[in-house]
């Protein structure tokens, strides 16, 4: 045999193998996938892969990270609230990172909570008071019971949480958290992503089922870019990792489609700094700032990876959850143009069809609903569509 040939012979049986291992592989992930779907665990932290830029085309709006470290609570600190309340803030231990979240139950009991709502903020926002664990170590050497809301960094979470706890009936809890580079939590914000972002909301799905582990509800919420990563986690494999699927979403403000929406966020001169510096500055408004907002880094990571998202039509077609979208009038950010074409979009191409989709019109309504009326007309139209979609709210 010529040495030609027998290299010729090698490389063949090579090829071959590199094929068989990657189906084998693919086949091992499946399985393994439908494995702990099937037995109700909580898979996190137990894929060891490493994720090549074939693997990540595939995988386009779909899984991002899927090499997980498993997650820890930290620094947890309960007090009670005279109205009946209990509320807890603590730290979520992810990967090299901390995720800073408020917890509060209308139940006594964690074993008793049965519907979970979580909060996903805008961008850049903030859901949590970044000094919200020393302040409740502070008031628990006190020993008394507290009288008003704690630890909210910005009104829309402060607002449902009351909903959720005061008018959505019994045995709920509302869930709150600062992405990664928020003050409070871990991480730079100047290398901040979207998916980055979306790896949050699926650890704090995650945590949830950690610790209220007789929940069989989970009620998603988000506004702006809380909003799309809501719509974005729907779509996601990851959200059938949790032993707990999210039951329904209810975003405010959602654009229609998030890979062209990164012209809302930023300014033409800001994009194209990112593009030809790498970064641009950016306003972020802490908590206690009297509207004048702190000048912030941003890396051009955060802008790429809008492009890491499925279109409108591909995201509506892939997303078999309920959703109720609410979307003021006078929306300046993100004009509601936008919620009547997510609206028929998600109507024409999800399988639900028109069942599974509305959209609260709030006329006058601005980005954030600022106005008691107009959150006030949301709210009771948010608590009817509960009602009718699942039992047990009043």
């Amino acid at each position: 045999m010529s040495h030609q040939l027998e290299v010729r012979m090698i490389r063949s049986m090579v090829a071959s193998a590199i094929v068989a291992l990657t189906a084998i592989r693919v086949l091992s992930l499946s399985t393994t996938s439908k494995l702990k779907k099937s037995t109700g665990t909580v898979s996190v932290g137990h894929i060891e892969e490493k994720i090549t830029k074939n693997d990540m085309a595939l995988a386009k709006g779909v899984a991002f990270s899927l090499k997980r470290a498993p997650l820890r609570w930290k620094s947890v600190q309960s007090l009670a609230f005279t109205t009946g309340e209990i509320v807890e803030v603590g730290e979520l231990q992810c990967q090299s990172y901390t995720l800073l979240l408020r917890l509060e139950r209308n139940v006594k009991d964690v074993r008793a909570v049965k519907r979970v709502f979580v909060y996903s903020h805008g961008f850049p926002d903030s859901s949590v008071t970044p000094e919200a664990i020393s302040e409740a170590k502070r008031l628990a050497a006190g020993g008394e019971r507290q009288k008003t809301p704690l630890f909210f960094a910005s009104r829309m979470p402060r607002k449902l949480c009351e909903m959720v706890m005061r008018k959505a009936g019994p045995n709920n809890a509302f869930v709150c958290f600062n992405s990664r580079g928020i003050p409070g939590s871990g991480g730079e914000f100047h290398e901040k992503t979207l998916t980055d972002d979306l790896d949050d909301l699926h650890d704090t799905v995650v945590a949830i089922r950690q610790h209220y582990p007789n929940a069989s509800d989970v009620v998603l919420c988000g506004l702006s870019t809380g909003a799309f990563l809501t719509l974005a986690y729907l779509d996601s494999t990851r959200s059938s990792s949790c032993s707990i699927l999210p039951t329904c979403a209810i975003v405010f403000a959602c654009v229609d489609d998030i890979p062209t929406s990164k012209v809302l966020d930023f300014t033409p001169k800001q994009i194209s700094d990112m593009n030809k510096k790498g970064f641009c500055t950016t306003d972020f408004y802490p908590v206690g700032c009297n509207g004048v907002p702190e000048r912030k880094r941003l890396d051009v990571g955060y802008l790429r990876s809008y492009d890491k998202f499925w279109g409108a039509t591909t995201m509506a077609q892939r997303i078999k959850t309920p959703v109720l979208l609410i979307h003021g009038t006078a929306d300046k950010h993100v004009p509601y143009s936008h919620a009547k074409r997510l609206l028929k979009c998600l109507q024409s191409h999800s399988s639900l069809g028109s069942k599974g989709f509305d959209l609260i019109t709030v006329e006058g309504g601005n980005h954030f609903l600022s106005s008691k009326k107009h959150f006030r007309l949301a709210e009771r139209e948010i608590l009817r569509w509960l009602s009718a979609l699942m039992s047990g709210y009043s």
